[in-house]
C-alpha cells in the first residue's frame, strides 16, 4: 500500500507551531493525516500551536495528569484511535504516557507503528535498565523517523535495522523564516519599531539549565566589547533569576535583554535583524532554533553538543564547546569579520539548511510508513512488554534520553 491510500495517526504530547508547519507539508502525501495531541497545556505555552486540524484529548492539564496516573488516558486514546480508523499509528519518542498507549494499541490490533525520535547516544547519561527498557518498546516499532545520523546510529544501537530508519524529522518552516528576516532587513528602521537594539546577538530557547544562558551571558561580557552589540535571549523559565543574575555579576545587566516567549510571527524579524545566533546548550537533541536562525540567513555559533551541529555541515556556522572560553573566542571572530563576510556567512547557513525544510519531514515520514508496512512481523505484546508499557504508561518523563 502506498503512503497516498493510507490512513495515518500521529500521537504527540503537544502540538508546536514547528509540528503544524510539518504536519502541513506531510498531509497531501497520505490518504488521511490525523494528528492526536495529548494536551493543550504545559509549561511553555509559548510554543503551541492552534492547529485546527487536530485531536486534542485534554484542554485541561490537571484532567490529563489525573488520567495518565490512573491509567484513564490510555482508554481515552484509544477512542480517539478507534475514531480515526488508523492503518499505521505514529509516535514521538518513548517516553511520553501518550506514545506507549499507542504502541499498545497499535500492537493489539495488528498496525504497523513508526516512531518519531531525537535522542542521541550521548545526550544523557545511560543507565542498563533504563536502555533494556528502550529496546522492548523498540522492538515493537517497523520503523523510525529521525533527525540525522546521530539519531539514527543511536536507533541502531538499540536494536532497529538501519534500513528501517529515514531521516528529515526536526525541520522548520524554512520559508516562513526566510521571507520575514529578508523583510524585516529591508525596512528601514526595523529594530528600533520593534524595540530592539541597534546592534545584538541572539540566542532563543526555554529558560532551563541545559541552555546554558548564565555561561552565554559571561562569554559575551568577555568578548562583545564596549561598543560592541547587545545580548538578546528569547524565552522565559526556572532559569531567569540565574541569567539575570550572570548579567550583573558580569557588569552587563543594561546590554542583556530578556523580552521572553515572541509569537511565531514575530520571529524571523528577530532572527533577521541579529548579527549572529548563539546556542550554546550542554545537552541538545537537536536544536529548531538553530534551524530557524539558519533559514533567516544569520551566521550561528552552536554548541558542539547539539544534533544539529553535528548532521548540518555548514560555512555560515561556528562549532563550539559549549565553555564560556569557547563561546568568547567564537563571538569575537564572528564579530570581528567586515559586515560583508558576515552577509556571505549568513547566506551560507541558509543554503545548508535550505535541505532541511517541512518538505524533508514530509517525505521522511513517508518513506518511514511505507517501510512499517511493508514489514511483515506483526508481534503482538509479550507479557512482560504488556506490564512495562502498562507502568510506564502512568508516568510522566521529565526527562527524555
Amino acid at each position: 500500500m502506498s503512503p497516498d491510500r493510507i490512513s495515518l495517526a500521529l500521537v504527540v504530547r503537544q502540538l508546536g507551531h514547528y509540528h503544524a508547519a510539518r504536519l502541513a507539508a506531510a498531509r497531501s502525501r497520505f490518504g488521511r493525516l490525523t494528528t492526536i495531541a495529548g494536551t493543550d497545556e504545559g509549561p511553555f505555552a509559548g510554543f503551541l500551536s492552534a492547529d485546527p486540524n487536530a485531536v486534542r484529548l485534554y484542554p485541561d492539564r490537571r484532567r490529563y495528569l489525573r488520567d495518565v496516573a490512573s491509567g484513564a488516558l490510555a482508554r481515552r486514546l484509544a477512542a480517539a484511535l478507534d475514531a480515526a480508523e488508523p492503518d499505521v499509528v505514529a509516535v514521538t519518542g518513548w517516553a511520553s504516557p501518550e506514545s506507549l498507549a499507542a504502541l499498545a494499541y497499535a500492537r493489539r490490533r495488528g498496525l504497523p507503528t513508526v516512531m518519531l525520535s531525537e535522542s542521541m547516544a550521548d545526550d544523557a547519561l545511560r543507565h542498563p535498565l533504563r536502555e533494556a527498557a528502550k529496546r522492548r518498546i523498540l522492538a515493537h516499532v517497523d520503523a523510525a523517523l529521525v533527525g540525522g545520523p546521530p539519531h539514527a546510529a543511536y536507533l541502531h544501537d538499540l536494536g532497529l535495522g538501519p534500513r528501517r530508519i529515514h531521516l528529515g524529522y526536526d525541520a522548520v518552516d524554512n520559508a516562513h523564516f526566510a521571507a520575514g528576516a529578508d523583510a524585516a532587513r529591508a525596512r528601514p528602521g526595523a529594530r528600533a519599531a520593534l524595540g530592539l537594539p541597534p546592534r545584538y546577538l541572539l540566542a532563543s530557547g526555554r529558560f532551563v539549565a541545559k541552555k546554558n544562558f548564565p555561561t552565554l551571558v559571561h562569554a559575551f561580557a568577555r568578548a562583545a566589547g564596549r561598543d560592541g552589540p547587545d545580548l538578546v535571549i528569547l524565552g522565559d523559565g526556572p532559569e531567569r533569576a540565574a541569567i539575570e543574575a550572570a548579567a550583573r555579576a558580569a557588569g552587563v545587566e543594561s546590554r542583556v535583554h530578556l523580552p521572553g516567549f515572541e509569537e511565531y510571527a514575530a520571529l524571523p524579524a528577530l532572527y533577521g535583524l541579529a548579527e549572529a545566533f548563539v546556542h550554546p546548550a550542554t545537552t541538545e537533541q537537536w536544536g529548531l532554533v538553530v534551524n530557524e536562525a539558519m533559514a533567516a540567513a544569520v551566521p550561528v555559533i552552536v554548541s558542539n553538543r547539539a544534533g544539529v551541529a553535528r548532521s548540518v555541515i555548514s560555512e555560515g556556522g561556528v562549532m563550539v564547546d559549549p565553555t564560556e572560553a569557547s563561546l568568547a573566542e567564537a563571538i569575537t571572530y564572528l564579530l570581528a569579520m567586515p559586515a560583508a563576510t558576515q552577509r556571505a556567512r549568513g547566506l551560507a547557513a541558509r543554503a545548508a539548511i535550505a535541505p532541511w525544510g517541512v518538505e524533508r519531514f514530509a517525505d521522511g515520514l513517508a518513506g518511514a510508513v511505507e517501510t512499517a508496512v511493508t514489514r511483515r512481523r506483526r508481534q503482538a505484546p509479550l507479557v512482560l512488554d504488556r506490564a512495562l508499557f502498562g507502568v510506564l504508561g502512568r508516568r510522566i518523563i521529565a526527562h527524555v534520553g
